[in-house]
């Protein structure tokens, strides 16, 4: 059998990715340029593979599963699903680096906590770094959350901030924890006016240097200096508010204060959580 020159063709996986092997064909007279050849980055798993499905996690699904040797694979259940949806989510790719401010009108509603779960949360599902950043400087408790690896806080972190250039330097001065996450701890020898705005400027644009993500824990209220340093700073706040009347009436005129006060975008894509 002979084959003819239109048939000699190289198929990739992809019906868009018929490339002829010849570098011009003859079309009545005319030549025809060659596509452009794939290159080593085209060489993919997603590109050149059939992806696989991923069995069932967890539940009788997953016991099928394992007791038929993978020969059965029932899909997963809805809530599984909806998990690796947040899992994807939670995985999302950032440019540079984002700060993430946790932020209440209120004490003790559990804005700390919040902080802590979120970042152990992102540390955990992300292979980048993620940090938490204690900017409350009325006794702020994030670092008391997890073991302390050392007693550097963040007012030591700005006092050696001049030779500080690496991420090893940084790293000396937080405590990580299982997930990966890693917390710089507030010093309760600082007052209100002593982290100021500017102050925390400084700390974030430290840390943002060599962290990926950054998750700021706040005093109560958005009045203090503290609190508008790290207003100026943030990327996103996520605003923490208990589930009664009154709180839920907090958290309604803090995003009316952000509107009013130059803070729209924080406003208009800030997170609630109750």
């Amino acid at each position: 059998m002979t084959l003819e020159r239109r048939d000699l063709r190289t198929f990739w996986p992809e019906e868009d990715d018929l490339v002829p092997i010849f570098s011009a064909e003859r079309n009545g007279g005319r030549t025809r340029p060659r596509p452009p050849r794939l290159t080593a980055a085209d060489f993919t798993p997603e590109r050149m593979l059939r992806p696989k499905a991923r069995p069932a996690a967890d539940g009788w699904r997953r016991a099928v599963y394992v007791a038929t040797g993978g020969t059965v694979s029932v899909g997963p259940s809805p809530a599984e699903l909806r998990r690796r949806e947040l899992a994807a989510q939670v995985k999302a790719p950032i440019t540079g680096c984002r700060t993430v401010a946790f932020v209440s009108r209120k004490g003790g509603v559990g804005k700390t906590t919040t902080c802590l779960l979120v970042g152990h949360t992102f540390a955990l599902h992300r292979g980048d770094r993620v940090v938490a950043l204690d900017a409350n400087p009325d006794a702020g408790t994030l670092g008391y959350r997890l073991r302390r690896e050392t007693d550097e806080t963040i007012a030591t972190l700005l006092h050696d901030q001049a030779a500080l250039h690496r991420y090893s330097d940084v790293r000396a001065y937080s405590s990580q924890a299982e997930s990966r996450l890693e917390v710089i701890a507030g010093d309760d020898s600082l007052d209100a006016n002593t982290l100021e705005r500017s102050t925390v400027r400084e700390a974030v644009e430290l840390v943002e240097r060599h962290y990926n993500l950054v998750c700021l824990d706040t005093a109560a209220g958005v009045l203090s200096p503290a609190a508008q340093g790290v207003l100026n700073v943030a990327d996103q706040i996520v605003l923490i508010s208990p589930t009664g009347l009154d709180g839920a009436r907090a958290a309604s005129s803090t995003l009316d204060w952000l509107e009013a006060h130059g803070h729209e975008d924080l406003a208009h894509a800030a997170v609630t959580a109750l």
